[in-house]
């Protein structure tokens, strides 16, 4: 496996120095969205059971976050939702360190996302009201995939619908990380939502 030398600029207030963290596989890790503007995922696998740290840097290499410091993980498939919400906008690197080994990755934080339309224009889909009671209303008309995350990341609601009204009678009162994807999976709509009485 080829390896490559991540060199990682640190600042402080006596100057700058530098940290050298070798990285195995840079693919390993997987961001997405990226960017993002209120949530990402970080997608990795372990191919056997195995100690994990999962550490979100900002471009000082200031660690912002600890998602996991030296937890013990089974063999499989992790896809961890990540809220960004408490970022600035910016470049962060995201550093997964495995029985040694350091995979790292990057992604942007946006404050706005910007759509794209059928013909290639920009524009914005309107999602009203917000706070909602029952029904929300996401102003696109085309087929689109709607998700909808707790604030802890658990999906509540996930379809596939061309209609521009969902129906969130069932959902409790509570406040939800909204995403939509138009049918050629571009992101329409990141942002949160609440549900009140």
């Amino acid at each position: 496996m080829k390896k490559i030398i991540l060199l990682i600029l640190l600042l402080s207030s006596l100057g700058a120095f530098s940290q050298m963290i070798e990285i195995d596989n840079p693919n390993k890790l997987i961001i997405s969205p990226n960017p993002c503007e209120a949530f990402t995922r970080f997608n990795f696998s372990l191919e056997k059971s195995d100690t994990v740290t999962l550490q979100v840097y900002n471009t000082l290499g200031v660690a912002m976050h600890t998602v996991f410091k030296k937890e013990f993980l089974l063999k499989g498939n992790y896809d961890i939702y990540y809220n960004t919400d408490t970022l600035k906008t910016g470049i962060y690197v995201v550093l997964l360190k495995v029985a040694g080994t350091n995979f790292a990755s990057k992604f942007v934080k946006v404050n706005t996302l910007t759509v794209l339309s059928k013909a290639g224009d920009t524009k914005d889909v309107k999602v009203f009201p917000n706070p909602l009671k029952n029904n929300l209303t996401i102003d696109y008309s085309g087929q689109k995939k709607v998700e909808i995350r707790s604030m802890e990341g658990k999906i509540v609601l996930q379809i596939q619908t061309t209609s521009t009204v969902i129906n969130l009678s069932s959902l409790p009162y509570a406040t939800y990380v909204l995403q939509v994807w138009s049918q050629a999976n571009e992101i329409l709509v990141s942002q949160k939502i609440v549900k009140g009485e």
